[in-house]
């Protein structure tokens, strides 16, 4: 296989997507420059006095594929600087801060909360123009397909909520602006057509699922065969996230080449004719990209086994970069919003890094008869060693969206593959068998008993200590970057002596990189850090220590400050929480640690002993769902010393209530070493003396809780380093105390604070 000499059609298509890719990273003013770049130096590569510049002699390819690179470079950046401007800047511009009466076609429903459901829809303009927004209103019950007017308010949706970066997500579905919605009316229903009928299919084949195997039971097999996931475990996709292979529960060419490959040969006996089982087969491709709601990993392999299918029918050969250069590029030009897609650039990524990997075992493959058994150890090594070719490649993009990688990949791919495989195929089997009550009933047993098994393995995998590296360190996107070239160049390689050299620099570098990794841990395998981390009126403390991470959630329980605080943890490399502490207990934690600890892995759970009946209610329902998770639950008391790791105590000053507060006064020392760090919640000044028997070398006035709204007046330790004032409690510091700061570092801003409490 030569990706680069004679594949140009594909190597410009992937050029194409690729810098797409890249683009969406940037504003329009610095694509409008690289596009001016691009487009000169296309033009100087083609006059003679160019060449001559070069003391060396250039290969006519090189040239060419110079040209070809440039030309791809440009069209890519001024299609998507059109598109860019057109689909977001301009509606932006014209819409963000007004309010209009529109009329508005309902595509799906994008969330619901427990006061309003959002929608993505498609708005009709005054002007005629149709834009695309997340359409926020409190009326729910609509469907796909209802034409409704409303009264809307424009904004621009945020770039980030908490650690998920949500406008890049609703850019990839084509849109940068809500609208809060009211006065809704619904006018009627607009045309089904296709798309309308397999959805109704869809929710149709899911519900016979969910009937008959119940919503545990059948959650598994709707999302592989359907795509519908709506009812998987948020742990499972937390397991599977830890092991490397969240692939296997997203539809993609995998799942289309068991599927109609097990059609082709059921076709076969009764289809002899190979270009008229070409075109049922492409027909039932279509029907099944549409069946599964044509998300872009669903819709790339279904245009590759398309071409795959025109190619046989039109007696042509066919291969896999070819296919995918050109599905990723049509892709691409019918709907530009999939260069936002992470799941696109995941798919055409690891789709690249398995056709590198079929060209070395291609180049390194002997024509020396084997015996059986070492064919059936070469498939086992192949099958292990193939994952962690597609880790490497993935590596840039597992460091820029999900900042870890997974050390059990191979071993979790040689298990769970067969299994999910052979739940993908006996789903639709019991789907046709279900008329036949006990071939149903013997399928549907196995079906259920499949699921259970891959929860079960799953969770005991993930739950092994130290299975994933964090990939938030500095120098490891500069690794990605160079174990991504380095791999994508194997494809040069035609001799074996050429790519084995390359093979034995990729694994320097990775074992370069994993030293890197290791004496980043030891360094700081003694130090103590504590960041403060604020949301709103929410705080939140993390102690790292020794590899060890524990969240000090101080919120009324809110999921999004939950994760917004874990999410600045896995950017100082925490990859999962050895304990996660309470400050209080309000009905919303309920929901929040529950959700917290389904999206991460979260090893123990600490508690404030309850001292009202609502506390207590909190507290035993926490209790209750730690315990189904098999999460132990430790409880500590008023002026208690939790100790965590080998250095570090954390202390609870006081647990005493105000009449203003719905739950105690919030406030706590940290100790490692000689250093203290001290939080005094908003309402701490209402106890006077507490300051006076704390001594602080760093010191957070918290947001949560109530302000107590005067000056405060505490008195301060002689060797106070930092002090930070969150919110609105800078505004009280009193005269006195302002003299006494005088020397301290004071910093009053809502940003991360990081503090080295111990060296």
């Amino acid at each position: 296989m030569d990706m680069l000499w004679h594949r140009k059609g594909a190597l410009f298509c992937l050029l194409f997507v690729y810098t797409g890719f890249a683009a969406a990273f940037f504003s329009l003013a610095v694509l409008l420059t690289s596009l001016f770049i691009s487009a000169a130096l296309l033009v100087l590569s083609f006059l003679p006095p160019v060449r001559a510049l070069f003391s060396f002699p250039v290969h006519p390819r090189c040239i060419s594929l110079l040209r070809l690179s440039l030309t791809a470079v440009a069209l890519s950046v001024a299609f998507f600087s059109w598109y860019q401007w057109r689909t977001f800047d301009r509606p932006i511009r014209e819409l963000d801060g007004t309010t209009a009466e529109i009329t508005a076609v309902i595509r799906d429903t994008s969330y619901v909360t427990a006061f309003s459901t959002a929608y993505t829809a498609d708005v009709m303009l005054e002007s005629g123009e149709t834009v695309r927004v997340l359409l926020e209103t409190d009326a729910s019950g609509l469907e796909a397909g209802d034409r409704v007017s409303a009264t809307a308010k424009f904004s621009v949706i945020p770039e980030y909520s908490g650690s998920f970066p949500e406008r890049r997500y609703y850019y990839s579905m084509g849109t940068s602006l809500s609208a809060e919605a009211t006065d809704v009316t619904y006018l009627d229903k607009s045309e089904g057509g296709l798309k309308s009928f397999f959805i109704g299919w869809r929710e149709s084949l899911v519900g016979m699922l969910r009937a008959d195997l119940g919503r545990e039971g059948s959650a598994l097999a709707t999302a592989l065969f359907l795509g519908d996931r709506t009812t998987l475990a948020d742990s499972l996709n937390r397991d599977f996230r830890r092991l490397g292979i969240s692939h296997l529960l997203a539809i993609s060419g995998l799942h289309f080449t068991i599927l109609l490959g097990g059609l082709e040969k059921v076709l076969r006996p009764f289809v002899p004719n190979k270009k008229l089982r070409a075109l049922i087969l492409s027909a039932a491709d279509v029907g099944y990209m549409l069946l599964c709601g044509l998300s872009a990993t669903v819709v790339r392999a279904g245009i590759m086994l398309l071409i795959t299918y025109a190619a046989l029918f039109f007696n042509r050969r066919s291969d896999t970069v070819t296919s995918l250069g050109i599905a990723s590029f049509l892709m691409c030009i019918m709907d530009p919003s999939s260069f936002y897609s992470v799941g696109l650039q995941l798919s055409v990524t690891a789709v690249l890094a398995l056709c590198v990997f079929s060209h070395i075992t291609d180049t390194l493959k002997t024509d020396v008869p084997v015996s059986r058994v070492r064919r059936i150890v070469r498939k086992v090594l192949t099958a292990f060693f193939l994952p962690i070719v597609v880790q490497i490649a993935l590596l840039p993009l597992l460091c820029l969206y999900f900042g870890e990688v997974s050390l059990l990949t191979p071993l979790a791919a040689v298990l769970f593959t067969p299994l999910v495989n052979l739940l993908l195929l006996l789903t639709p089997i019991y789907l046709i068998a279900r008329p036949l009550a006990p071939v149903a009933f013997a399928l549907g047993t196995v079906i259920k008993g499949i699921s259970e098994c891959t929860h079960v393995i799953a969770g005991s995998l993930a739950s092994l200590r130290g299975i994933t590296l964090s990939l938030s360190y500095s120098f490891a996107p500069f690794y990605a970057a160079t174990l991504f070239a380095l791999m994508m160049a194997t494809p040069l390689c035609r001799s074996r002596r050429s790519l084995k050299k390359l093979l034995s620099t990729i694994i320097t570098v990775c074992l370069m990189f994993a030293a890197s990794i290791i004496t980043e841990n030891v360094l700081s395998a003694n130090q103590v850090k504590v960041i403060s981390v604020v949301k709103g009126k929410n705080d939140a403390v993390i102690v790292m220590t020794a590899g060890d991470t524990m969240l000090i959630d101080i919120s009324d329980g809110s999921y999004g400050a939950m994760h917004a605080a874990y999410g600045q943890a896995a950017s100082n490399g925490t990859t999962e929480l050895e304990a996660l502490s309470l400050t209080h207990l309000h009905n919303r934690h309920v929901d929040g640690v529950s959700r917290l600890c389904d999206a991460t892995y979260v090893r123990s759970i600490l508690l404030p002993s309850p001292i009202t009946p609502d506390e207590a209610a909190v507290y035993s329902s926490i209790s209750a769902f730690a315990k189904e998770r098999s999460i132990p639950i430790y409880t500590y008391e008023a002026d208690d010393t939790v100790r965590f790791g080998d250095s570090v105590e954390i202390l609870s000053e006081k647990r005493e209530s105000i009449s203003r507060s719905t739950h105690p006064i919030i406030a706590f020392s940290i100790r490692a070493g000689e250093n203290t760090f001290v939080y005094l919640g908003a309402a701490a000044t209402e106890i006077p003396s507490y300051a006076d028997e704390t001594a602080a070398d760093m010191l957070v006035f918290g947001t949560h809780g109530p302000l107590y709204k005067t000056n405060i007046a505490i008195s301060l330790p002689d060797d106070l380093r930092i002090a930070v004032f969150r919110g609105d409690s800078v505004k009280y510091i009193s005269a006195e105390l302002k003299q006494a700061l005088v020397g301290t570092d004071v910093r009053t801003s809502a940003e991360t604070v990081s503090f080295l409490v111990a060296p």
